[in-house]
């Protein structure tokens, strides 16, 4: 009788070495397919900005030409810098909050060409952790969308603030 315990006991430690196994090549199966998912979603709102941003840039660049050729440049510098950190991070899962604020600053900057700068206002906290890690372009992807659902007007500007409270921007 004896040894039909130790039988019993060695095939269910062998059957629970594979249960468990198959329980942690699931967990990383099931962690790929987020993390793959969540790629595809940013993925997906990085190709949402180049199409009309880049056409409403343009037109708004046009009209520059004929008004001020010096601002049409400066325009034109910032519209460079502003795809080149998009090509730089498209890639990318997570940049940093310091780039981020960056290319936000540099989208603000050329919204305020399509804008009146008197009709938008933005104020970024000074004292944030910089090295905290987040999607590329989120900062701007929320910009952008503040500017589309709102009026922008100089007797009730836009205003939005950045600031970090607690691990949240």
């Amino acid at each position: 009788q004896y040894p039909l315990y130790v039988g019993y006991l060695i095939t269910a430690f062998f059957i629970s070495q594979g249960f468990l196994r198959r329980l942690k090549e699931e967990a990383i199966r099931s962690q790929k397919l987020e993390t793959e998912r969540y790629r595809s979603e940013v993925r997906i709102l990085k190709d949402q900005l180049n199409p009309h941003f880049l056409f409403n840039s343009f037109n708004a660049l046009t009209n520059m030409v004929y008004e001020d050729a010096d601002l049409a440049a400066a325009y034109i510098q910032k519209l460079s810098k502003f795809y080149r950190y998009v090509l730089e991070v498209q890639n990318e899962d997570l940049v940093t909050l310091e780039q981020e604020i960056k290319f936000a600053l540099d989208y603000w900057s050329l919204q305020q060409g399509r804008f009146s700068p008197e009709t938008m206002c933005l104020d970024i906290e000074k004292n944030m952790n910089l090295a905290a890690l987040m999607p590329p372009m989120t900062l701007q992807l929320l910009l952008e969308n503040a500017i589309k659902h709102n009026q922008l007007k100089e007797n009730s500007p836009l205003s939005i603030k950045i600031y970090q409270e607690a691990n949240h921007i």
